[in-house]
């Protein structure tokens, strides 16, 4: 019989999760865990070197999706979801925006413009 698991093992954050491969197959982005949090790690496959996208130690990441190779948008909640939004970072962890109000969980990323890779839509929506 096996042992039986200890309650907080159903409530701890997964090691990785929604892990991702860039457009061009040479990164790897995921939802991981530090410091009690779910960060954006994401990690050059040609050098193994790995770096947070995003990490925020009042925040979660929930969603991401590649926008292109450099880029990702994701969607985070604070404060037990009383704040949240979207955010579209470089995978180095650089130049973050949010598209709108950053604390309005009605945006959601919709796709990146074919023609213009540094660009998206985002739907407003209940």
């Amino acid at each position: 019989m096996a042992a039986e698991l200890p309650v907080e093992a159903f409530f701890r954050n997964y090691q990785y999760n929604e892990v991702r491969l860039s457009p061009d197959g040479s990164y790897l982005a995921a939802l991981a865990p530090i410091k009690e949090r779910v960060g954006l790690a994401v990690v050059d496959l040609k050098t193994r070197v790995a770096n947070w996208a995003y990490s925020d130690r009042s925040a979660d990441i929930h969603w991401f999706e590649w926008v292109n190779t450099n880029r990702l948008i994701f969607r985070f909640s604070k404060d037990a979801h009383l704040v949240a939004g979207l955010i579209a970072v470089n995978r180095d962890g650089s130049h973050k925006r949010a598209p709108g109000n950053i604390n309005d969980s009605r945006a959601h990323f919709f796709r990146a413009l074919r023609d213009s890779p540094d660009e998206i839509l985002v739907t407003w929506g209940a």
